[in-house]
């Protein structure tokens, strides 16, 4: 299992399902479950896009350093302008829309040191994660 370290309070909205495109600058060809990291720096989210963090639970949105939640990636292109919504940010010019679907917070958040990139999980995460899974605590 693969996990991305994502700023807040862009993690939140990711396994929140409001925001359904991840930004970035690289492409990749993974396709799969990606685990959400709550990095532990906090970004500034644009005006029109602060509403939306009103409507989520206050300990997602303040999580640092910590794995939040689970998405399927489905899905790698080069971002448009008509992806702004999805990414509740401007895309950029060298933009890559990572398309994620299926959003799930964690049951319980956990802690792990965040990396750049797309990494593999530790063993002892991804074991929790798949027995939660398996117990359907991730639906």
């Amino acid at each position: 299992m693969r996990f991305l370290t994502v700023h807040q309070p862009y993690a939140a909205l990711l396994v929140a399902g409001l925001k359904t495109i991840e930004r970035r600058r690289q492409p990749t060809r993974y396709r799969g479950p990606l685990v959400i990291h709550a990095g532990l720096k906090r970004l500034e989210t644009p005006g029109d896009f602060r509403l939306l963090l009103a409507r989520l639970p206050r300990a997602l949105v303040e999580a640092s350093g910590v794995c939040v939640g689970l998405v399927e990636l489905v899905e790698c292109r080069k971002a448009t302008l008509a992806d702004r919504d999805a990414m509740c940010a401007e895309p950029g010019d060298q933009a890559f829309a990572w398309v994620v679907r299926s959003p799930r917070t964690l049951p319980e958040f956990l802690s792990l040191r965040g990396e750049q990139g797309l990494r593999r999980l530790p063993p002892e995460i991804a074991t929790r994660i798949a027995a939660w899974q398996h117990a359907g605590l991730l639906a």
